[in-house]
């Protein structure tokens, strides 16, 4: 009988760590590469889903708005300012959803190693 070592990185709270210093890594390329605002919301939803989708809803949904508060800090504004006018809390809504629909969209079992559902 084979007995099996969990991996670090199937650990909810390192999943989670990597996850948001995946969202830093595709605001700095997206930023490096001079693509738009729009561009690094959708590399920002893009990443958050696919790297944390393995989490549950609760801990995606947090990951969804530290990408927000991290597009709305350093990409809507400057300095890390955030602000909850209309369009941000809008913008809040949509980084969410999305992430969310995003990562209900691709299946576990795409993902190395992953039991499927």
């Amino acid at each position: 009988m084979e007995t099996r070592t969990p991996r670090m990185v199937d650990e909810a709270g390192v999943r989670f760590g990597l996850t948001a210093g995946a969202e830093i890594g595709s605001l700095v390329l997206t930023g490096a590469a001079g693509l738009g605002r729009t561009a690094a919301g959708a590399a920002l939803v893009l990443t958050t889903a696919l790297v944390g989708r393995r989490l549950g809803q609760a801990a995606l949904t947090a990951l969804a708005v530290i990408a927000w508060a991290f597009f709305t800090g350093f990409v809507e504004n400057r300095y890390g300012v955030l602000t909850f006018a209309d369009g941000d809390v809008v913008r809040l809504g949509l980084f969410v959803t999305a992430t969310l629909v995003t990562a209900c969209l691709v299946p576990r079992a795409a993902v190395r190693g992953a039991p499927a559902d």
